[in-house]
């Protein structure tokens, strides 16, 4: 998935394209804050994946700067294993299948192209998180695909959140644009909805 560089500085205002998406957002924060929950982020369009995924991971550190977030290469299965194997050493299995009366998650993994773990490693990390809720890990997940039907791995279990991304309308457009002129940043919008469009087409 390219880097896309839009609204990467910290100082800028976020803007959301649709209500719902802010909407979605806090809800999240307030979830992986008092529940400890996960996110799958999903849409066809990679640019609009990015485009969140920076919002997200930058309101996480923001909201949880002494959290670790670590990203996790989405074709390494070993990789995932192996940090849960870490994080679960420190722990008895009493410790680890019960959940702990944390203030904030112990770790937060951020897979960029989740897709490419397939359904068994993805139902592994389901589980892993599931079954081990005192390891304090949380996970935010970019998933690319056109069918939504792929992710109710996700959709049924009450440890993760499903934020289905979708195009902002034309009416949605101008909105975010004359958002973005009161903060200085319709250049940066005009030239994401021009990279939307292209995206569209093809």
């Amino acid at each position: 998935m390219a880097d896309i560089d839009v609204l990467s500085n910290d100082s800028q205002t976020d803007i959301f394209f649709r209500a719902v998406d802010r909407l979605q957002l806090e809800s999240f924060i307030g979830a992986l804050n008092h529940d400890h929950k996960s996110l799958v982020i999903v849409s066809p369009y990679p640019e609009l994946l990015q485009y969140y995924g920076d919002v997200v991971i930058r309101r996480l550190h923001k909201k949880f700067a002494n959290v670790p977030m670590e990203v996790v290469v989405a074709d390494d299965t070993d990789a995932i294993l192996e940090r849960f194997n870490v994080i679960l050493s420190d722990l008895s299995f009493e410790e680890a299948t019960k959940s702990r009366d944390l203030s904030h998650p112990e770790k937060i993994l951020v897979i960029q192209d989740a897709k490419k773990l397939g359904v068994h490693n993805l139902e592994l990390l389901v589980r892993l998180i599931q079954n081990f809720p005192g390891a304090g890990i949380c996970a935010l997940l970019l998933f690319e695909t056109s069918n939504v039907q792929t992710t109710h791995i996700f959709r049924d279990n009450n440890r993760f959140m499903t934020w289905a991304l979708e195009l902002p309308t034309a009416d949605q457009k101008r909105n975010t644009f004359e958002a973005a002129k009161k903060t200085g940043q319709e250049d940066i919008v005009t030239n994401f909805f021009a990279q939307l469009s292209a995206a569209e087409k093809s």
